[in-house]
């Protein structure tokens, strides 16, 4: 709402600007105007240093968790923005891209790695939604490995970041309910993990445009449930 209320030449020269646009159509499922507005956060500072130079960075780690179909470039990406990125907020969702893409590609002692740095991280700087991310994708490969305690303590720590913090009805967290529900069937709580069974297809029909490894996580874990 506020950024409808910028003149929009403005909002287009701001790389700032374009990653918050950004970051707002992924939050509501339109991931294809995510990937413009990223486009439009790199013209933006094409030509500048200093205060905008995080955002270079910023737009890559972004881009990394919506990209499925160049794993190669979205490593690569999710690499440079891991490196180049000071301790915050948008490092810790850096750790979570580079976390899932070295999942997918089997290097599971790294992911775990950078997961569990990517936790940390968001719960010293508050980013509550980046912490339920991490802590779900943790439980995901757990309970993908068999080790179940791990996997219920990690599932459970991002399912509660889910509902204490009103997140229930984020799209983007589908990993944490999908995995919650995984968890809970396997630890014979039905009922549990048929509400967020539920709840994780009502959030995935609203992601449906966001081709992100989470989605595709997410998926993965309602089959097993």
């Amino acid at each position: 709402r506020w950024l409808a209320m910028l003149p929009r030449d403005i909002v287009l020269s701001n790389g700032q600007l374009c990653l918050l646009s950004a970051s707002t159509s992924v939050a509501k499922g339109e991931g294809e105007q995510a990937l413009i507005w990223l486009k439009f956060a790199d013209q933006a500072v094409a030509e500048l240093t200093g205060t905008e130079q995080p955002v270079r960075f910023e737009t890559k780690a972004l881009r990394s968790i919506l990209v499925t179909s160049d794993m190669d470039g979205a490593l690569a990406d999710a690499d440079q923005a891991y490196e180049g990125l000071p301790a915050g907020r948008w490092h810790a969702l850096a750790c979570l891209s580079r976390g899932l893409l070295s999942f997918v590609r089997g290097d599971d002692a790294v992911a775990l790695e950078l997961l569990e740095e990517g936790a940390i991280e968001a719960r010293l700087v508050g980013a509550s939604t980046i912490e339920a991310q991490c802590c779900g994708a943790l439980g995901f490969a757990y309970a993908g490995t068999g080790e179940w305690t791990l996997a219920r303590s990690m599932a459970r720590r991002a399912r509660l970041q889910v509902s204490e913090n009103g997140l229930d009805l984020v799209p983007t967290l589908v990993l944490c309910t999908a995995t919650s529900a995984w968890v809970e069937a396997h630890s014979g709580n039905p009922e549990a993990a048929r509400a967020d069974i539920l709840l994780t297809r009502r959030n995935l029909a609203y992601i449906d445009k966001v081709t992100s490894w989470l989605s595709i996580a997410a998926r993965i874990a309602l089959a097993e449930a």
